[in-house]
């Protein structure tokens, strides 16, 4: 990693340093992401906390006693939290932009310490890059940057992943994109009724189904109003489908995406969104 990385424990090198509990928590924070990436798919390998270990001895210059340490801590209270939010907030009050897309590396790392990447870890990875205030595009240039070992030319990796993701739709038969601009409930509800048939019908592998929410349609995804069917959300996110949240609309409503369900994407404008999807051939749908 480059010194920016340092720079996100720098407050805290070496045993000597004294410092105070927000910077300890902030960074028991980083590591609590550390470790939830590697769990997600069930299987915390030896490479996987080798490689966590590694970041913080070498990349954060601590010993191996404090990085133990740090890690032990941070394992205690990602297990007795009830979601990611309260360590995304630490992180978005006291990183840097900059910063935070480091730390997208270094969970990238993790993911693909193995060589490969299941829907589980694609998932939390976008969760989290929507939790730390991070855009897709961005979550694509630090997954680019570790899968080609440097964010130089990461215009044409972007050109070739674009390229793959193509070929890739191409290949499937069936292309939704469903619409809600209107703070329905009952639309939500159709919808998923609707995404939940289309998966039976059709092998995930042959789908690719999105749903845009825009306008007043925004507040349905916020976390305290979607009691009833957050849980049916997050596991569709799971499967695959891609649930796009309008950052215009957001910002209108004065909501925080931090405050919206796991597995909700955060995109720059919900209408040129729809354009796209139908220009490349996706079936409108509005419930």
């Amino acid at each position: 990693m480059k010194d920016m990385v340092k720079k996100i424990f720098s407050r805290i090198s070496g045993e000597n340093t004294s410092c105070d509990r927000n910077v300890q928590d902030v960074r028991v924070a980083t590591c609590a992401l550390f470790l939830e990436m590697a769990h997600i798919d069930d299987a915390f390998t030896k490479e996987e906390t080798e490689i966590i270990l590694s970041i913080l001895k070498e990349k954060y210059q601590l010993s191996g006693e404090h990085a133990d340490h740090l890690l032990e801590e941070a394992g205690r209270e990602l297990k007795e939290s009830v979601d990611l939010w309260q360590f995304a907030k630490l992180i978005n009050d006291n990183y840097s932009t900059e910063e935070k897309m480091e730390v997208i590396k270094i969970l990238w790392e993790i993911v693909f310490v193995d060589g490969k990447m299941d829907r589980y870890e694609d998932y939390l990875m976008h969760k989290v890059a929507t939790l730390l205030r991070l855009s897709n595009e961005k979550l694509i240039d630090a997954k680019l940057a570790v899968l080609h070992g440097s964010s130089e030319g990461s215009h044409g990796c972007r050109k070739e992943e674009q390229k793959m993701a193509t070929e890739s739709a191409e290949r499937k038969r069936t292309q939704v994109v469903f619409h809600l601009d209107w703070d329905e409930e009952k639309n939500l509800v159709m919808a998923l009724n609707n995404i939940t048939n289309l998966l039976k019908a059709f092998p995930p592998s042959e789908t690719a189904i999105c749903l845009v929410a825009n306008g007043s349609a925004v507040r349905l995804f916020h976390r305290e109003h979607a009691i009833a069917y957050g849980s049916r959300v997050e596991d569709l996110s799971a499967k695959g489908v891609r649930f796009l949240m309008c950052n215009n609309s957001l910002t209108n409503l004065n909501i925080d995406p931090g405050e919206l369900l796991g597995g909700c994407e955060v995109i720059k404008a919900g209408i040129v969104a729809l354009i796209e999807f139908q220009a490349d051939g996706y079936a409108y749908i509005k419930p």
